[in-house]
């Protein structure tokens, strides 16, 4: 009888180590995804700050202007704001 109290003390904290163990490695992954999406998007916010003037040029070189000042950008791909 004491042999078996002994084993089931044993098994849960068995239990405890294994479900300790998995918390922290999904603390750390989660950690580690938070950390790579943030240099994504800081990665991202470099390129369009590198490249915005370059858009700018390109967009103002597609665009047309007729006689009445009316701009036309059917060329330039997107959505453009001004």
């Amino acid at each position: 009888m004491k042999i078996f109290f002994i084993l089931i003390i044993f098994i849960i904290f068995l239990i405890f180590i294994i479900v300790r163990d998995y918390q922290i490695k999904k603390k750390k992954l989660k950690l580690n995804n938070a950390l790579n999406s943030n240099f994504f998007i800081q990665k991202i916010n470099k390129l369009i700050d590198e490249n915005k003037y370059n858009l700018l040029e390109e967009r103002i070189r597609l665009r047309e202007i007729d006689a009445y000042g009316n701009e036309d950008y059917k060329k330039w791909i997107g959505n453009p704001t001004s």
